[in-house]
């Protein structure tokens, strides 16, 4: 609805940064599940890679994973305006919301 917003990159931003680990936990929260949660590592994805081409490329992008990565959203916020930052955990709970209703 800002013309002069396309063909730009916009990073939106967040409420912060958050783990893997305590989204895992939220969901925990909100769902009941404590069963074991597995994650993927490098080198399954390597291994995908000998069936899936798209499986290799997806290695190289491993290092975000490393470290937290933040998007700033100054350039989003001056040019159209603040977003609502809303905690993670109330995200996930609409999500998981919408995700029942969904089916």
């Amino acid at each position: 609805m800002h013309d002069e917003a396309y063909g730009q990159n916009w990073n939106i931003p967040a409420t912060g940064t958050i783990s893997g680990e305590e989204i895992i936990q939220h969901i925990r929260t909100l769902t009941g599940y404590q069963k074991r949660v597995s994650t993927v590592t490098t080198n399954m994805i390597r291994f995908f890679g000998f069936i899936n081409p798209q499986m290799r490329e997806l290695t190289e992008m491993m290092y975000l994973t490393e470290e937290p990565v933040v998007l700033r959203g100054e350039k989003y916020e001056k040019e159209i305006g603040i977003l609502p930052k809303p905690p993670y955990s109330e995200g996930l709970k609409q999500t998981i919301e919408f995700m029942k209703t969904a089916k």
